[in-house]
């Protein structure tokens, strides 16, 4: 049955049971990333928490094991003020969740897959639930992030070997839009405004419009597996620089030579980038053999214009 094989067990699995969160505040004279420092969440657990910008970029949803808060089974969906420090729990997972921010409304819209896969939003200041869609069987769908007009959800479907489908999902019709499909190491994801998809395709990582067209190379990479994550005209991605650092580079969607930013805060190859819709904050999700999954976050980050 298609989706019905079990994803790959690095697609959001690291091999330990601990993980925490990382912020950094601080830049240096250039507006470089410079210290990270520790935040503690709710986390503990061996799967990527998956955190999601609000669109007012304070807020975060991540997601936790039900054991990490003394329950048994499935996943605890929290969300993070960054400014007051609150952090509370909005729903009870029966299974693997994955949720997203919709765009400038105080709702999630998520995912939760065990015997069937539910497809629901989320609102969340009363934490009422409304179901969108129920898949009689299992389906390993993770939303990435609603459509700028919230109709539709851009949504990945892992059908296992390495595959996995990127949907354009229509909340009214249930209706599905393959927009790529990739092949056994070619990682690809949606851009969180929806504009772009970018694949890592070794040694390179490329992007093409949502809307179609030929993939263009941006970056040949030194490390064989990269997370990146496209903001505006810029993919910002994690690579070794020159020197064997590992670093956090941007290059220019439209083409052009990589920058280098500064300093990746792990040397992990396995994991996510997220940047806030204003552009002033990353997290980054990595997988760590000793530790698990650790989160970080750079706040106040303006990287300097590019020189001409």
């Amino acid at each position: 049955m298609r989706g019905s094989r079990q994803p790959p067990v690095d697609w959001y699995t690291a091999r330990s049971d601990r993980a925490a969160c990382r912020l950094s505040i601080s830049l240096d004279a250039n507006s470089r990333p410079s210290e990270w420092k520790r935040l503690d969440l709710h986390l503990g657990n061996m799967l990527n928490p998956n955190p999601n910008w609000s669109g007012d970029s304070n807020q975060i949803v991540y997601v936790a094991r039900n054991e990490d808060t003394g329950q048994t089974g499935g996943q605890v969906v929290h969300l993070h003020n960054l400014s007051s420090g609150e952090d509370r729990e909005v729903y009870h997972a029966l299974g693997r969740v994955f949720c997203a921010w919709a765009t400038q409304q105080p709702n999630l819209f998520c995912t939760d897959t065990a015997e069937k896969t539910d497809i629901f939003s989320i609102a969340a200041d009363s934490r009422e639930i409304a179901r969108l869609h129920t898949f009689p069987a299992p389906r390993h769908l993770w939303i990435r992030s609603p459509s700028l007009d919230n109709r539709g959800l851009y949504i990945y479907d892992v059908l296992g070997d390495g595959e996995r489908e990127v949907l354009l999902w229509e909340i009214a019709t249930a209706r599905e839009t393959v927009l790529e499909q990739s092949a056994p190491g070619a990682y690809v994801f949606v851009s969180q405004d929806g504009r772009w998809l970018v694949r890592r395709a070794k040694p390179n990582i490329e992007v093409r419009p949502t809307s179609g067209g030929a993939w263009k190379s941006l970056a040949a990479l030194r490390l064989s597996e990269a997370t990146g994550h496209v903001n505006g005209n810029w993919l910002l991605y994690h690579d070794i620089d020159s020197t064997g650092k590992h670093s956090l580079f941007r290059v220019p969607t439209a083409g052009g030579p990589p920058e280098r930013l500064g300093n990746f805060p792990t040397n992990s190859p396995a994991g996510t980038i997220e940047i806030s819709p204003d552009g002033s904050k990353i997290l980054v999700s990595a997988g760590e053999f000793e530790t698990g999954y650790e989160l970080w976050s750079l706040e106040n980050f303006v990287p300097p214009a590019p020189k001409r």
